[in-house]
This record gives C-alpha cells, structure tokens and sequence, in this order.
C-alpha cells in the first residue's frame, strides 16, 4: 500500500475490526480512508487520525440496504451521521423505516437500529433493537450496557451479553485503557468491579447490571469481524461444574493466556480428597486441552504427553494463571499453570501421529 501511494492516489477501505487495531502511523500518503461493518469507537477512530494522516470516512448500511449514511470523527465525541443524497428515514410503529433508491419496487426498509434523529437532519445510532433481553423481566438493551460501559473512564471497548442459565444473567467483557489498568492494580479485581457497577446503577436497575465480567486485551471477534458471543459465552459460563471461572484473557494468533479463578463447587474435589481437596493432575491435562482447542485449530484428541510436571498443589479458591502457546507445525500444545507462588504444572500434547 504504501509503495502504490507513491505514484498514484491510494484509498483504504476496511473494517472497523482492522482499523481499531493500528498502533503506528503508516508510511503511506492515503487519500482516503474508509471504513464499513460497524461504527469506530472514538478512540480508535482518533487512532485512525494520528496512524493514517486523516480520519476516516465511516459508512452506516448493510448487505440488505447498501450505504445509508456516513460520518468523520472530529475531537469532539458522538459525531452524527449524515444520510446520502436520496435516502429518507421515517419512524413508524416504534420502528425506523428506510426509502432508498436502491430498494426495488419502492419497498421501505425496517431497520432494526435505535436512531436518535437531530433537528438538522443528522442523527445519532443508539444502538440495536435486536438486543433487547429480559433478566428477571426487566428489559435491558445489551447495545446500550456496552454504549454505556465504553463511555466509563476505565473502559475503551466492552461487549455484553446474555448468559442463560437456571437463573438468567449478564455477563461483560471489558478492554481496560490505562487508567482502567492503574485502578486494577491499585484496588484490585472487586474494587474494579464495584467501581464499574456503582456507575452503571446511575442508568441501569441492580438486577440486570452484569455479574459475570471478563477482562480482555481485545473484543474477540469472528472472521466476519464480528464480536465472537460463542466464544465470550463459552468463558463466561462454562456448563456445569469441571470449568474453573475464567476472569481475564490475553491471546494471540499462537499463544494465550488466561486467568482462572477455581471455585470451590468442582466436582473433582469431592473425592480428591475428601478431608484435604486437590485438583487432579489428569483434570490440568483436560483443561489445557479443552482451551487449546477454543482458541487454536485443534480437531482431534491428543496422542501423546511429554515433560509433564506437577510441582506444587491447587487447592479449591486458587487464582491461577494458564498459558497456552500452539505450535502447528510440529502438533504440540505447550501448556504451564502459574500462581503468585510459581509454576504449578507444565507439559506439552502432541498432536497427529507419533514415531
């Protein structure tokens, strides 16, 4: 890209899931940038500012109604959207309805988004009427828990979601910015959580606010570019009682890292043993294994254990740390479990055939 600008002029159109992630400017002199799948935070659309040399040009649409509207984010938060020459929104029965050109027959389009329109035209997206749920029949905009989270001084993305249970609840999955960080390390997980919860309650009854929370280093996300609910719903609540509580993630393409908390209900310690309850050794081996398979490409059983160590025990309450590092090319999953007091476990599976 960079050496196409060179001779001639050079646009980049991408996805918000692309462009958030930028973290150094570009050597490239771009005459536009374009963005389309999804709004750019505010923060990240500054990042586009200072990486690319200009903002970008954000597209509002879908497959089904092609481009809508468009915006470019100044310094100044919640920037409207401006519709294209030839589009209409009116609002009936509750919903918002598009007339475009591009609509066959003249057909009016319902959308399923909360539009907050302005006097002089523009209007503001609040968020989907698709994620409207019910918790203990109270109705809760998941779109407006993650707006209002993502506007919270600690928190630069968050994704929210319903976990259905026995007993349904919310869980979150936040990406702290630095003073987020600073107020973990300063008052730890449940001063970080009660700070998040008492500025949620200013918009948000208690019942619905979330009960499950996960930090992340970024919002999973699908090929589509799209947030990953299956995967965040996988961590949020494992079924049943042989998971451990996962309370943070940080991955990468061949490597993650998560931080587990083990409560005290698995069924394993019932009989490990009954007056002293240890985590079985064989139970570390299933975990690696299972989370291996969550975060990389692992479809088959593993075939072989190597170097595997099991230094110090795991006691029901235990905070741990697990990483995992995937080496493809040779088939072995790398796994070591971690506290405050060192290595816990470590090993290697071996995938595919053995020698």
């Amino acid at each position: 890209m960079a050496h196409q600008s060179q001779d001639r002029p050079a646009y980049w159109v991408a996805s918000p899931a692309h462009l958030k992630r930028l973290d150094q400017p570009l050597a490239a002199d771009l005459a536009a940038v374009f963005s389309s799948g999804g709004p750019l935070s505010h923060e990240a659309a500054l990042q586009v500012s200072a990486c690319c040399g200009r903002p970008a040009i954000e597209i509002f649409g879908s497959t089904e109604s092609g481009g809508i509207a468009w915006r470019r984010q100044g310094l100044e938060p919640a920037t409207p959207w401006t519709l294209f020459d030839g589009m209409m929104l009116t609002h009936e029965q509750g919903r918002w309805r598009l007339q475009s050109p591009y609509l066959l027959n003249g057909e009016r389009l319902e959308l399923a988004d909360r539009i907050e329109r302005l006097d002089d035209g523009r209007f503001l997206l609040a968020g989907r009427l698709d994620r409207i749920v019910k918790i203990e029949e109270k109705r809760l905009s998941l779109s407006e828990m993650e707006q209002r989270l993502a506007e919270l001084p600690w928190i630069s993305e968050a994704a929210a979601l319903m976990i259905a249970k026995s007993r349904d609840t919310v869980g979150a999955g936040i990406v702290l910015n630095r003073d987020g960080k600073q107020l973990l390390a300063e008052q730890g997980r449940p001063g970080l959580i009660r700070q998040l919860r008492e500025a949620l309650h200013h918009w948000f009854e208690a019942v619905v606010l979330p009960r499950k929370w996960l930090t992340l280093d970024s919002i999973p996300l699908t090929a589509q570019g799209k947030t990953d609910t299956r995967l965040l719903n996988e961590l949020l609540a494992p079924s049943g009682h042989k998971l451990p509580q996962v309370l943070g993630l940080d991955w990468a393409p061949d490597r993650v890292e998560l931080q587990l908390q083990i409560p005290h209900e698995l069924i394993y310690f019932k009989d490990h043993f009954r007056n002293f309850p240890i985590l079985p050794g064989v139970v570390q081996i299933a975990w690696a294994e299972h989370y291996g398979k969550l975060f990389f490409d692992i479809d088959q059983p593993f075939s072989q254990l190597e170097a595997i160590k099991f230094v110090r025990l795991i006691e029901p309450g235990s905070a741990l740390s697990l990483s995992l590092e995937w080496n493809a090319r040779a088939g072995r999953l790398y796994f070591t479990m971690s506290s405050e007091q060192g290595p816990h476990s470590s090993g290697r599976l071996v995938y595919g055939k053995t020698p």
